[in-house]
């Protein structure tokens, strides 16, 4: 990639770069910057506060003596939400834009591979990576009194709490949770199709995805405060608790929700509307291409 880049560089005016800890896309952008093309760096939440506080020594001198001088210079960098704005001022970024995510309406074909997960019983999805950030322990310690009454599917790569998660699944007799590893976009559909909500209970995230696809699929989600989007409650299509005390306050929500789960109707509505109004992919094209055009 950085070779092809070297031999067409003269073909390009903009370098637009994407997860800017990985090493090749790095050096991509500091050539870029010495040839005088304009570099546009995207680093989709991964340079919120709790992130760096948790970076490994190599990423944190990755980021102190090749990241920073790189985004200092660059032409924009988008932030994702108005709250990732703000944290990258804070880092001292001053060129900073927000371009919230969209996603396209595609139609995938679900899979047939879950079916033995379809339950009566009030059914939870997450999917993302298994890491310490996504609040995943939190979630599961709610859910222990209401293991009679909640199904929690659990799917997504390990990314260092799969053993952690595992053990508290055993040691709490949980039979309800159902950790999947990866899963394709065929199965991802099918797993839209068999639970009733979707939850995300991140301690910082940039904008997931994975929330857009879950509301475009008609699942009312579950987020905290740390997600950056406050339309899924202003929008009725979830519920927001705060990270403080997250397992006390997604407690409240899941009692609240299993008490009146007849309240998910209008907000699985709500939800296909917030998407489809709000977050089109025809919507971010054209941010980019104003960013692009200035």
């Amino acid at each position: 990639m950085i070779f092809y880049f070297l031999r067409n560089r003269t073909k390009f005016d903009i370098v637009h770069i994407h997860d800017i800890f990985i090493l090749p896309q790095l050096c991509i952008a500091f050539f870029a910057e010495y040839f005088g093309l304009k570099v546009i760096l995207s680093p989709h939440g991964i340079l919120d506060p709790i992130r760096l506080q948790k970076k490994s020594l190599s990423k944190s001198l990755l980021f102190k003596f090749l990241v920073y001088p790189i985004a200092i210079r660059a032409e924009k960098i988008i932030a994702t939400s108005e709250k990732e704005k703000h944290d990258l001022i804070k880092l001292g970024f001053e060129r900073v834009v927000v371009v919230e995510n969209c996603i396209p309406s595609i139609s995938v074909k679900a899979s047939n591979c879950y079916s033995y997960l379809k339950s009566q019983k009030l059914t939870l999805l997450y999917i993302g990576k298994l890491h310490s950030q996504k609040g995943i322990i939190e979630l599961l310690r709610a859910i222990v009194p209401y293991s009679d009454a909640i199904e929690l599917i659990l799917a997504g790569p390990d990314d260092g709490m799969e053993f952690a998660i595992k053990q508290f699944i055993s040691k709490n007799k949980l039979p309800n949770v159902h950790v999947l590893g990866f899963v394709s976009d065929a199965e991802k559909a099918e797993l839209f199709s068999l639970s009733d909500m979707f939850v995300y209970p991140s301690f910082a995230e940039g904008f997931s995805i994975s929330i857009l696809e879950a509301l475009q699929a008609g699942l009312p989600a579950i987020t905290t405060t740390g997600c950056n989007f406050k339309m899924v409650e202003t929008e009725r299509a979830g519920y927001i608790v705060p990270t403080n005390n997250l397992t006390a306050e997604l407690s409240k929500v899941l009692h609240a929700v299993l008490l009146k789960r007849e309240k998910l109707l209008p907000m699985k509505k709500n939800a296909i509307a917030l998407v489809k109004n709000k977050y089109s992919i025809d919507k971010m094209a054209q941010q980019l291409h104003e960013i692009y055009e200035k």
